[in-house]
């Protein structure tokens, strides 16, 4: 359940606004207008977006419903571990070995930068710039959403627009001009319902995740930084359970 609660939110939205009034489905199904605002807000979301951010914008589609999970809950155990483990077995030979096991590149390289024996500062430094580098990276993703929610609306009363003028151009009659432009301005409802309930929401939940992300893997960093200072095995758990406090309390 809690994997889908983002889009089930989203489509409870729909919902509530289709089916506000009898018949509002029907008198909604126009196929011109759908291919216009969609069809027109992704092209030129496409014009200017990169295509390494359309892809990555798409592969964190499936964060609605399944977002990446880190260690960090686990992390006082586990740098407690590593902690006593390094000083009676040799930190530079297991953390190598703990490192060719990770899928993680972020825990990849932070056990390899354990086993490179580095200073402990410059380890944090190295890992927070990576954090800054993919935050930036997943923000520039998540823009294009945003951009798409920019666009529909505009592109909505552009459909509707040249729906009038079609209407006006080819109706005989004052009652057919009438039905002719409220149907053209499902276009602009279009528009609107793309951006507000479907494409804002999604970014904003991406925002969300990607920002707790970024806090997951800034205790993670914290945990290498203190267990690369050689500090006692249970100060480490204690810092990094209060660092954990402190993040729940903030989510």
């Amino acid at each position: 359940m809690k994997k889908i609660f983002p889009l089930f939110g989203i489509l409870f939205a729909l919902a509530a606004v289709l089916l506000s009034h009898p018949g509002l489905l029907a008198l909604l199904w126009q196929p011109s207008a759908i291919c216009i605002v969609l069809g027109a807000t992704l092209g030129v979301t496409v014009a200017q977006t990169s295509s390494k951010d359309l892809y990555l914008a798409a592969h964190m589609l499936k964060w609605l419903w399944e977002p990446p999970q880190t260690m960090f809950r686990k992390s006082p155990e586990l740098f407690q571990s590593l902690a006593k483990e390094a000083k009676s077995k040799g930190g530079v030979a297991m953390f190598e070995q703990i490192a060719h096991k990770q899928k993680d590149l972020f825990m990849k390289n932070m056990f390899l930068m354990l086993a490179d024996n580095q200073k402990a500062e410059a380890i944090k430094s190295e890992l927070d710039l990576t954090l800054r580098a993919s935050y930036q990276k997943h923000k520039d993703a998540i823009q294009v959403f945003e951009a798409a929610a920019g666009y529909a609306p505009t592109i909505g009363i552009i459909g509707s627009v040249l729906g009038i003028l079609t209407a006006l151009s080819q109706a005989t009659q004052l009652s057919e001009s009438f039905s002719s432009i409220g149907s053209a301005f499902v276009a602009t409802f279009y528009g609107l319902a793309v951006a507000n309930l479907i494409l804002y929401p999604i970014a904003n939940r991406l925002k969300t995740v990607v920002n707790q992300l970024h806090d997951e893997y800034q205790i993670i960093a914290t945990g290498a930084k203190l267990l690369a200072s050689n500090e006692n095995s249970v100060r480490i758990k204690h810092s990094l359970t209060k660092a954990i406090e402190d993040h729940d309390v903030y989510v």
